[in-house]
């Protein structure tokens, strides 16, 4: 998420964001708003996690949200491995126009206890070039979008 971070530091934004390091970040350049949402810092992360972060994601309607995470599957979703984590990113795309999955493809095949979302309801996946190619054409035909980068 950091290596998108840098990419839109030239655009007029709103971000809100749970991660430290990406708030500090964006926070240097002026036409860039950066809300933070809140809560307990979680140390593996440094992420803020908890209610009082739920309950501002639930109420936002952004246009555009980007989801990273700990595992990613065809049949069991994005997942990850604690169910306060898995409540958090689900609130931060239930009201998104666009729902955008960033993860690299180490982390497909894999996946955690909590259930954050099933590909089918993201409607972009971004991730880089080293999927296999039975995996690529399976997921080029799902609905999400697929893109993948160098």
């Amino acid at each position: 998420m950091i290596e998108l971070a840098r990419q839109i530091t030239h655009l007029p934004l709103r971000v809100i964001t749970n991660d430290l390091h990406i708030a500090l970040f964006l926070a240097e350049f002026k036409q860039i708003e950066v809300t933070i949402i809140g809560g307990r810092i979680d140390d593996s992360s440094q992420s803020c996690i908890g209610e009082h972060g739920r309950r501002l994601l639930q109420s936002v309607w952004p246009d555009l949200a980007f989801l990273s995470c700990n595992a990613w599957d065809l049949e069991k979703g994005v997942t990850s491995p604690t169910e306060e984590k898995a409540a958090l990113k689900r609130d931060l795309i239930a009201n998104a126009r666009r729902r955008v999955l960033l993860a690299d493809s180490s982390k497909y095949g894999a996946w955690s206890l909590y259930n954050i979302v099933h590909l089918d309801s993201l409607t972009d996946i971004i991730t880089d070039s080293h999927l296999s190619d039975e995996t690529r054409a399976i997921l080029e035909k799902a609905k999400p979008q697929l893109k993948m980068v160098s």
